[in-house]
Order: structure tokens, then sequence, then C-alpha cells
């Protein structure tokens, strides 16, 4: 099942598996257990390139395993995510799944339309230059005649 952005669910894909990470109070309370740091100072040292990889490990594995059945042993996990993501990487979408856990339901979703209405966009501006669309244009340039 895909994450549903509109609850600030992100999805990963790891080891072959996929994953959704939510977050949730739960989560956000063990990951500050785990750090010993509150999820606020965690986005600071993304957002400085300064996190500790064990703490990105500690976010994103607590995002997955309390909402996912199976998931991989903390170290395994941590292996696979700097082999298939590397830290940079994971520690970016753990920057975002944090901040997720950090915003209201409203906010979540004023996101969520927002970065669709972008997608879209996106998507009508990549049609609109493709080339097979502007040659058949030239081809008509009266198509509705």
């Amino acid at each position: 099942m895909p994450a549903n952005t509109k609850v600030g669910e992100l999805d990963l894909e790891l080891g072959g598996k996929s994953y959704v990470l939510r977050p949730s109070f739960e989560v956000m309370q063990a990951v500050e257990n785990l750090t010993g740091k509150a999820c606020s100072e965690i986005i600071m040292d993304i957002n400085r390139g300064t996190p500790r990889a064990t703490e990105i490990v500690q976010v994103l594995w607590s995002g997955a395993s309390r909402n996912n059945k199976k998931v991989p042993a903390f170290g395994k996990f941590g292996q696979l995510l700097s082999r298939e993501m590397g830290i940079p990487n994971a520690g970016a979408l753990a920057g975002i799944f944090l901040t997720n856990g950090m915003l209201s339901d409203d906010q979540l979703e004023a996101h969520a339309a927002k970065v669709e209405a972008e997608e879209e966009a996106e998507a009508q501006s990549a049609e609109e230059s493709d080339p097979e669309v502007l040659s058949e244009a030239a081809e008509d340039p009266n198509p509705s005649e």
C-alpha cells in the first residue's frame, strides 16, 4: 500500500521491500528516547549537514518498525540504508519524516495539496515541451478546424 502523503507518510524501498513510514507521537518519542535528542535538534543537524549516521538510521528504523511487519534488525537496516541510499540521502528523508511528524494534520494536508499542484504543473510543462506534441502541433496548426 503506497504512502498517504496527506498524513505525512513516506515510502521507503529497502532490501527489495517497501516500507511506509508514518510519523506519530509514538515514533517521535521513540526517536527522542533512542537518540537522547529532541527531534527538532536532529532536524537542525540534518539541515546543517552534521547529523550522526546512527541518528539517521534510528529515525528511519523507528518509523519503519512502528508501522510495518518484518523490518530488519537495526544494524542490518543501517547497512541497507548506507548501501542502497547513502547516508546523505537517508538523512534528507529522515529530515522530511521528522518535520512531517511535527506538523498538524491541516499543515500536512495543505503541503500535500501544494506538492500535488506542483507535480501537475511540472507534468503539464513536460508534456507541452515534448517533441512529439510539438511536432503534432506544427503539422496541424489549426486542430479544431
